[in-house]
This record gives structure tokens, C-alpha cells and sequence, in this order.
């Protein structure tokens, strides 16, 4: 359950996951990079998200990257790496795990979705079995967020090997 909240410095969304509150947090209205944080209610940081440079494809075009960290960005703990593909947005444990294979090496998979009358959700959210699905959820709505999602057209990724 996301909540917003409207007079908020830090733009602090509540977060209830299996009952645990949480606070998904902007913690710099200005900031050099992209940078969200999960904290508990005292502000203990337990991740962070940030987004990357974008990744240059051999097309020429570009596609947005992420990181989440184990706590702040600075400690440099990377928990997965996450990049836009061509219908998905996709989560590896590390930048090398997805140059090395792309197509299996993927943790979580985040998929937007069109909405219609017989499908009114907008995003699909596919995690590996042993994988932080709270986490993904979590960074999959700051994603979004950021319209860092492309919609699903029904094509493949192996079109942007």
C-alpha cells in the first residue's frame, strides 16, 4: 500500500509491506543524480535507488539504468542492477551478470502493461524465486514514477541484442 504524502520536503510516500511501514523517500529535492531512499519511520536507511547514466545500445539509442543499494549509494553495496529493455524493465544481481547473459541471468522483470477493461492493472511484476520482491515492488513504483518504464508492445527482448 503506497501512500503519498502531500506536504512533505523529502516527497515521502508511506509503505506498507506485509504489514511493516516503510518510507520511500527523495531525500534532495536538488541533486546531482536520481536518488530515492527506503527507510524505517525513525529514517534508518536500509536502501537506496539511484539512477544511472543511460546505457547506450549499438543503435544508438538509450536506455535507462538503476542501481539499489544495501543501505546508502556511497557504501557501494549494489543488491541489483536494473535496465530497460525493449518491453521490460529488468533486474540482474549485477551490471556484469546482465553483459554477460541478458537473456538469463534476470532476477525480476517489470513489464508495463496497457491497461483495459479485462486487465486494469498497469504493471506486471515478475520475481525469481529467493529474490527481495518487497524491494522490487518498491523500486519498480519509483521507476515508474519516473516514466523510466516503457509500455509493453508485445515484443521481445532479444530484439535489443
Amino acid at each position: 500500500k503506497f501512500n503519498k504524502r502531500f506536504f512533505s520536503l523529502h516527497g515521502t510516500t508511506d509503505v506498507t509491506l506485509l504489514g511493516k511501514e516503510y518510507l520511500l523517500q527523495k531525500p534532495h529535492m536538488v541533486s546531482v543524480q536520481t536518488t530515492w531512499r527506503v527507510t524505517l519511520p525513525d529514517d534508518t536507511i536500509l536502501f537506496s535507488f539511484q539512477k544511472g547514466e543511460c546505457k547506450r545500445r549499438k543503435d544508438g539509442g538509450c536506455d535507462a539504468e538503476w542501481r539499489i543499494f544495501h543501505g546508502r549509494t556511497h557504501q557501494k553495496q549494489v543488491l541489483y542492477y536494473g535496465i530497460q529493455r525493449t518491453s521490460t524493465f529488468k533486474f540482474y544481481k549485477s551490471e556484469a551478470d546482465y553483459e554477460r547473459n541478458p537473456m538469463q541471468d534476470w532476477r525480476a522483470e517489470v513489464r508495463k502493461l496497457l491497461p483495459s477493461k479485462k486487465e486494469p492493472a498497469s504493471l506486471k511484476v515478475t520475481v525469481m524465486p529467493t529474490e527481495d520482491a518487497g524491494l522490487i515492488l518498491l523500486a519498480a513504483h519509483v521507476i515508474d514514477s519516473l516514466e523510466d518504464l516503457v509500455r509493453d508492445q508485445g515484443t521481445s527482448d532479444t530484439e535489443d541484442q
